[in-house]
């Protein structure tokens, strides 16, 4: 994520890789899960101004702020996952919610379906199949930097290496 000068460098690399999910029914979860706190930090690191002469740990608290502060978030989304095996993708669109802390829905709208998770369940509903899958919480986020952040507990200095590149030329 880059904002003027400053670039968070070095993102876990469990955070954006997809990790297929131990739950039958629910193949793209995690990757999910994984992009949308990809998705949530570059909103903070890109709501912040960066002023030239600020130091990295004051653009570090100053985006840690601007997430401590947020309490909820609505986005539109567009997501595409690949299969390492296969050449074909899927596409995903919708709407994402959060409200702190661990309530996340993706109402979305290709293909038709919610998924929805709050501090014990989550659940997916498949209006085609008429069927709603009902998972506890720990069967769907098995990572504690993915469950940290959308618990609203994340600390970016503590979890990620952050560091700022030189200036552009030109």
């Amino acid at each position: 994520m880059r904002d003027e000068n400053c670039e968070i460098s070095a993102v876990p690399a469990a955070c954006c890789l997809p990790v297929p999910s131990k739950v039958a029914g629910l193949p793209a979860t995690q990757s999910a899960l994984r992009f949308a706190l990809c998705v949530f930090i570059a909103f903070f690191a890109l709501s912040v101004q960066a002023h030239g002469q600020e130091t990295t740990s004051e653009l570090v608290a100053k985006v840690q702020s601007q997430y401590d502060q947020t309490r909820s978030i609505r986005a539109d989304f567009s997501q595409e996952t690949r299969s390492r095996a296969a050449s074909l993708g899927t596409t995903a669109k919708g709407k994402l919610y959060f409200l702190k802390p661990r309530a996340i829905r993706w109402d979305y709208s290709e293909p038709k379906q919610q998924f929805v998770i709050n501090e014990k369940k989550a659940w997916l509903y498949v209006p085609d199949e008429k069927t709603i899958y009902l998972y506890e919480v720990d069967q769907i986020i098995n990572s504690p930097i993915v469950l940290g952040f959308f618990s609203g507990l994340g600390k970016l200095a503590e979890t990620f290496d952050i560091s700022q590149l030189p200036p552009e030329p030109g």
